[in-house]
């Protein structure tokens, strides 16, 4: 930012708000549109790449925007650089229903922006003129804001229908402040302009001192009416929008409520809590896990072998299911906060061990860290004609969507071998399917890891990925501390010598590992 800009800190407030919430290469995006000029260039080359094709969008519907943003660029520079601060324009040209939604949006707001050179003298000694536009920005970039999270979601051709009549009610309400504060800037300018005119008169009539005076005190007052009337309209669009964030958080609520009844998932939560108690009872558990190479190339965001499968193999009751939630919970860690899916399969109930039970559970997972999939999925709910999300077909297609929406994804399913073999086959075919035949732009999007014993069957459906295997020598340590924490209770409860619950301590933990 230059100097020229400190003037008037009230625009860089707004702009450092609307930053927080961009990514870099978004920020990049805003750096490299600098002027109106490469803005004008990029959309007549937008123009021309749609005639060719016959797909033009009369773009002629942004030109009142563009040139209501020119004009502000042009007033506001007295204040600040305005080449940082003219707002953008977001190209959604291979999204023919979201591109046309945008357009009309633009040339509403274009249509009822103040065209503002015509009042530029004004603002140089008024701060009323000026507070005005800072919020018109404030608007301009809360509408841009909305437009780029809207954007970032992608699949727009199966989310569009869902979620654009929510955003439309967003755009409403930015249009209304942008209109009333129009209407303030007007009557300022009607205001001045009368008292012009009373300035003229009074040269040429001296006589009318005393008629000069009281419009003064006229124009003072409306001067105090106009600056009330800006705050009640601040206030009464704060209170607008925290109605509205209300609204939204009840309809969201009334969504949630329909798509988890209608997914009715089995609750994976209390397993992995159940989990997470046992690891803080003996925290070191697993320890010698987080250092294999394989593990951490497999966890590590940047790893580039593809396809991140891992097959993570033991007997029966060397601790991998306690090993599963402690790769869950090392992923957490992550700093880019991925999204983070588990399931553990169990042989006693078919709502743990099927791939329709595993999906749902799964796609409720999804959700919880993916908001913006609710207004999709509650539409799937509202016209789908089961009560509980049953057919194989729509359950496989929900998953699919949800997954390639994700940014990206780590998914642990632990415990293959507690699932039927025809279960079992089909679980890891087809997350393997997804993870091996990823999109050519994002080959590391999804990565899957599988717990299992070391059977025929896991030979047949896993051994071409990469292993690791929970081997006797591996969970020596851990045993010997599960048992001596466990002879410790013996020696308390039956009174025996230290020595004689060391004795059976080492004796277990040797018999569990085959020493």
């Amino acid at each position: 930012m230059t100097q020229k800009a400190l003037h008037n800190p009230i625009f860089q407030d707004v702009l450092d708000r609307f930053k927080k919430d961009l990514s870099k290469k978004e920020k990049d995006y805003f750096t490299n549109v600098t002027s109106f000029d490469e803005l004008e260039k990029s959309i007549g080359d937008l123009q021309e790449r749609q005639t060719v094709k016959r797909q033009a969008r009369n773009l002629e519907r942004l030109s009142p925007f563009l040139e209501a943003m020119k004009q502000w660029g042009q007033v506001v520079e007295v204040f600040c650089n305005s080449s940082e601060f003219v707002a953008f324009v977001w190209s959604f040209e291979k999204f023919q229903d979201v591109f046309n939604g945008l357009l009309d949006v633009y040339k509403e707001i274009g249509q009822n922006l103040p065209l503002l050179q015509q009042y530029q003298e004004l603002f140089s000694n008024e701060p009323f003129m000026v507070r005005i536009l800072s919020i018109i920005y404030e608007d301009i970039l809360k509408f841009h804001r909305i437009a780029i999270k809207y954007y970032n979601q992608g699949l727009f051709k199966q989310f569009f229908k869902s979620t654009w009549k929510g955003q439309q009610t967003n755009f409403k309400h930015i249009i209304a402040s942008i209109v009333r504060n129009r209407g303030l800037i007007e009557s300022k300018a009607r205001l001045i302009h009368e008292q012009a005119f009373g300035d003229s008169r009074q040269v040429e009539v001296d006589h009318h001192n005393e008629n000069l005076r009281a419009f003064d005190d006229a124009r003072r007052t409306a001067d105090d009416h106009h600056a009330a009337q800006l705050d009640a309209f601040e206030e009464a669009r704060q209170i607008a929008e925290s109605e509205q964030e209300r609204q939204i958080q009840l309809e969201e609520q009334k969504q949630c409520r329909r798509v988890f009844e209608w997914l009715r998932a089995p609750n994976t939560d209390i397993e992995h809590g159940h989990l997470l108690k046992i690891r803080n009872e003996y925290p070191n558990t697993g320890a010698w896990l987080l250092e294999s190479k394989t593990l951490k190339e497999w966890i590590h965001p940047d790893y580039a072998k593809i396809p991140p499968l891992l097959w993570l193999k033991g007997i029966p009751g060397s601790g991998k299911t306690v090993l599963a939630s402690l790769v869950v919970e090392e992923i957490r860690k992550l700093k880019r906060k991925p999204t983070v899916l588990f399931f553990y399969c169990r042989h006693d109930n078919p709502e743990f061990s099927t791939f329709p039970a595993i999906a749902r559970g799964l796609l409720a997972q999804l959700l919880e860290q993916e908001r913006h999939l609710l207004p999709y999925f509650d539409q799937e709910c509202c016209t789908s004609k089961e009560p509980i999300l049953q057919t194989p077909e729509k359950i496989q297609k929900l998953l699919d969507i949800a997954l390639t929406h994700c940014k990206s994804a780590y998914i642990v399913l632990d415990g293959l071998d507690e699932c039927k073999r025809e279960d079992r086959k089909e679980i890891s075919m087809w997350f393997r399917e997804r993870v091996e035949n990823p999109p050519h732009n994002e080959p590391r999007k999804l990565r899957c890891l599988f717990t299992s014993r070391d059977d025929g069957h896991g030979r047949k459906d896993l051994e071409d990925i990469e292993t690791v295997t929970v081997g006797s020598s591996d969970i020596a340590k851990d045993l010997e501390t599960f048992c001596q924490r466990q002879a410790d209770l013996l020696r308390i409860k039956f009174q025996l010598t230290s020595d004689k619950a060391d004795d059976i301590a080492s004796a277990v933990s040797q018999r569990a590992a085959g020493q």
